[in-house]
Protein backbone atom coordinates (compact mmCIF):
# COMPACT_ATOMS: atom_id res chain seq x y z
CA UNK A 1 0.00 0.00 0.00
CA UNK A 2 1.39 3.39 -0.91
CA UNK A 3 1.62 6.83 0.58
CA UNK A 4 -1.74 7.93 -0.82
CA UNK A 5 -3.55 4.94 0.68
CA UNK A 6 -1.93 5.57 4.05
CA UNK A 7 -3.08 9.19 3.90
CA UNK A 8 -6.67 7.99 3.55
CA UNK A 9 -6.41 5.16 6.08
CA UNK A 10 -4.87 7.42 8.73
CA UNK A 11 -8.09 9.44 8.85
CA UNK A 12 -9.77 6.63 10.80
CA UNK A 13 -7.62 7.28 13.85
CA UNK A 14 -7.04 11.00 13.48
CA UNK A 15 -9.76 13.10 11.88
CA UNK A 16 -12.76 10.77 11.91
CA UNK A 17 -13.26 11.19 15.67
CA UNK A 18 -13.01 14.97 15.30
CA UNK A 19 -15.61 14.93 12.55
CA UNK A 20 -17.91 12.70 14.60
CA UNK A 21 -17.54 14.99 17.61
CA UNK A 22 -18.51 17.94 15.41
CA UNK A 23 -21.58 16.11 14.08
CA UNK A 24 -22.83 14.22 17.13
CA UNK A 25 -21.27 15.89 20.17
CA UNK A 26 -18.37 14.99 22.40
CA UNK A 27 -19.71 12.05 24.41
CA UNK A 28 -21.07 10.00 21.52
CA UNK A 29 -20.46 6.23 21.46
CA UNK A 30 -20.20 6.02 17.68
CA UNK A 31 -16.41 6.26 17.35
CA UNK A 32 -15.54 3.44 19.77
CA UNK A 33 -18.30 1.37 18.17
CA UNK A 34 -16.76 1.96 14.73
CA UNK A 35 -13.34 0.81 15.97
CA UNK A 36 -14.93 -2.34 17.40
CA UNK A 37 -16.73 -2.88 14.11
CA UNK A 38 -13.41 -2.56 12.27
CA UNK A 39 -11.88 -5.28 14.44
CA UNK A 40 -14.96 -7.49 14.12
CA UNK A 41 -15.05 -7.26 10.32
CA UNK A 42 -11.37 -8.21 10.14
CA UNK A 43 -11.93 -11.21 12.42
CA UNK A 44 -15.07 -12.38 10.62
CA UNK A 45 -14.11 -11.82 6.99
CA UNK A 46 -10.33 -12.01 6.64
CA UNK A 47 -10.22 -15.74 5.89
CA UNK A 48 -13.09 -15.61 3.39
CA UNK A 49 -11.70 -12.58 1.56
CA UNK A 50 -8.22 -14.10 1.51
CA UNK A 51 -9.59 -17.35 0.01
CA UNK A 52 -11.60 -15.37 -2.53
CA UNK A 53 -8.50 -13.49 -3.58
CA UNK A 54 -6.14 -16.46 -3.94
CA UNK A 55 -6.75 -16.83 -7.66
CA UNK A 56 -6.62 -13.13 -8.41
CA UNK A 57 -3.70 -10.88 -9.23
CA UNK A 58 -1.99 -8.61 -6.76
CA UNK A 59 -3.03 -5.65 -8.88
CA UNK A 60 -6.66 -6.72 -8.49
CA UNK A 61 -6.24 -6.80 -4.70
CA UNK A 62 -4.54 -3.42 -4.62
CA UNK A 63 -7.04 -1.79 -6.95
CA UNK A 64 -10.07 -3.21 -5.15
CA UNK A 65 -8.57 -2.32 -1.76
CA UNK A 66 -7.97 1.26 -2.88
CA UNK A 67 -11.48 1.41 -4.33
CA UNK A 68 -12.90 0.23 -1.01
CA UNK A 69 -10.88 2.88 0.85
CA UNK A 70 -12.23 5.47 -1.59
CA UNK A 71 -15.83 4.32 -1.11
CA UNK A 72 -15.45 4.14 2.68
CA UNK A 73 -14.10 7.68 2.87
CA UNK A 74 -16.90 8.81 0.55
CA UNK A 75 -19.49 7.31 2.92
CA UNK A 76 -17.90 9.25 5.78
CA UNK A 77 -18.10 12.37 3.60
CA UNK A 78 -21.82 11.81 3.07
CA UNK A 79 -22.16 11.35 6.85
CA UNK A 80 -24.98 13.09 8.67
CA UNK A 81 -26.48 9.82 9.90
CA UNK A 82 -24.58 7.20 11.89
CA UNK A 83 -25.49 4.56 9.29
CA UNK A 84 -23.17 6.15 6.70
CA UNK A 85 -20.27 5.85 9.11
CA UNK A 86 -21.05 2.19 9.81
CA UNK A 87 -21.28 1.35 6.10
CA UNK A 88 -18.13 3.36 5.43
CA UNK A 89 -16.22 1.49 8.15
CA UNK A 90 -17.29 -1.91 6.81
CA UNK A 91 -16.26 -0.96 3.27
CA UNK A 92 -12.96 0.58 4.41
CA UNK A 93 -12.16 -2.51 6.50
CA UNK A 94 -12.72 -4.81 3.52
CA UNK A 95 -10.28 -2.59 1.64
CA UNK A 96 -7.83 -2.94 4.53
CA UNK A 97 -8.07 -6.75 4.33
CA UNK A 98 -7.41 -6.64 0.58
CA UNK A 99 -4.74 -3.96 0.50
CA UNK A 100 -2.44 -4.38 3.48
CA UNK A 101 -1.14 -7.90 2.78
CA UNK A 102 -0.90 -7.37 -0.96
CA UNK A 103 1.46 -4.39 -0.59
CA UNK A 104 4.22 -6.61 0.81
CA UNK A 105 3.52 -9.34 -1.72
CA UNK A 106 3.74 -6.75 -4.50
CA UNK A 107 7.19 -5.65 -3.31
CA UNK A 108 8.30 -9.28 -3.01
CA UNK A 109 7.34 -10.04 -6.60
CA UNK A 110 8.60 -6.75 -7.99
CA UNK A 111 12.08 -6.83 -6.46
CA UNK A 112 14.99 -8.71 -8.00
CA UNK A 113 16.17 -11.30 -5.42
CA UNK A 114 19.48 -9.54 -4.73
CA UNK A 115 17.70 -6.22 -4.06
CA UNK A 116 14.69 -7.52 -2.12
CA UNK A 117 15.90 -6.07 1.20
CA UNK A 118 16.52 -2.70 -0.41
CA UNK A 119 13.06 -2.69 -1.97
CA UNK A 120 11.40 -3.59 1.34
CA UNK A 121 13.44 -0.90 3.09
CA UNK A 122 12.40 1.70 0.53
CA UNK A 123 8.78 0.57 0.79
CA UNK A 124 8.85 1.85 4.36
CA UNK A 125 8.58 5.35 2.91
CA UNK A 126 4.89 4.62 2.34
CA UNK A 127 4.49 5.26 6.08
CA UNK A 128 5.04 8.93 5.29
CA UNK A 129 1.30 8.84 4.54
CA UNK A 130 0.66 8.27 8.25
CA UNK A 131 2.52 11.52 8.92
CA UNK A 132 0.98 13.52 6.09
CA UNK A 133 -2.57 12.15 6.50
CA UNK A 134 -3.49 13.48 9.94
CA UNK A 135 -1.86 16.82 9.21
CA UNK A 136 -3.51 17.22 5.81
CA UNK A 137 -6.84 15.92 7.07
CA UNK A 138 -6.78 18.21 10.10
CA UNK A 139 -5.98 21.20 7.95
CA UNK A 140 -8.77 20.28 5.50
CA UNK A 141 -11.20 19.67 8.36
CA UNK A 142 -10.57 23.20 9.57
CA UNK A 143 -10.51 24.79 6.11
CA UNK A 144 -13.39 23.11 4.27
CA UNK A 145 -15.32 21.09 6.86
CA UNK A 146 -15.76 17.38 7.47
CA UNK A 147 -17.75 16.25 4.46
CA UNK A 148 -15.54 17.95 1.91
CA UNK A 149 -12.43 16.70 3.73
CA UNK A 150 -13.46 13.08 3.33
CA UNK A 151 -14.52 13.60 -0.30
CA UNK A 152 -11.16 15.20 -1.12
CA UNK A 153 -9.22 12.47 0.66
CA UNK A 154 -11.25 9.83 -1.17
CA UNK A 155 -9.98 11.45 -4.37
CA UNK A 156 -6.39 11.26 -3.10
CA UNK A 157 -6.76 7.52 -2.42
CA UNK A 158 -8.41 7.00 -5.82
CA UNK A 159 -5.37 8.61 -7.42
CA UNK A 160 -3.33 5.82 -5.81
CA UNK A 161 -5.14 3.29 -8.03
CA UNK A 162 -3.70 5.03 -11.08
CA UNK A 163 -0.19 4.71 -9.67
CA UNK A 164 -0.66 1.00 -8.92
CA UNK A 165 -1.79 0.42 -12.48
CA UNK A 166 1.06 2.45 -13.98
CA UNK A 167 3.62 0.65 -11.82
CA UNK A 168 2.21 -2.75 -12.72
CA UNK A 169 2.20 -1.85 -16.41
CA UNK A 170 5.83 -0.68 -16.28
CA UNK A 171 6.84 -3.88 -14.45
CA UNK A 172 5.12 -6.07 -17.06
CA UNK A 173 6.82 -4.16 -19.89
CA UNK A 174 10.19 -4.58 -18.16
CA UNK A 175 9.60 -8.32 -17.73
CA UNK A 176 8.59 -8.61 -21.38
CA UNK A 177 11.81 -6.92 -22.50
CA UNK A 178 13.89 -9.18 -20.24
CA UNK A 179 12.18 -12.29 -21.65
CA UNK A 180 12.72 -11.22 -25.23
CA UNK A 181 16.42 -10.53 -24.52
CA UNK A 182 16.88 -14.06 -23.12
CA UNK A 183 15.26 -15.84 -26.04
CA UNK A 184 17.67 -17.09 -28.70
CA UNK A 185 17.48 -15.37 -32.05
Amino acid sequence: MGILGHIGYSQMESNLPLHLKELFGGEHVLYPSLLALNAGVVILFQMAITRWGEGRSILTHMTLGSLMFTLGLTCWGIGGHWGWFVVGMIILTIGEILLFPSGSLFIDRLAPPVLRGTYFGASGFRSIGFFIGPTLGGWLLEAVGGSRTFFLLAGVVALGMLFYWLGHRAHRADQSVKRSCREPA
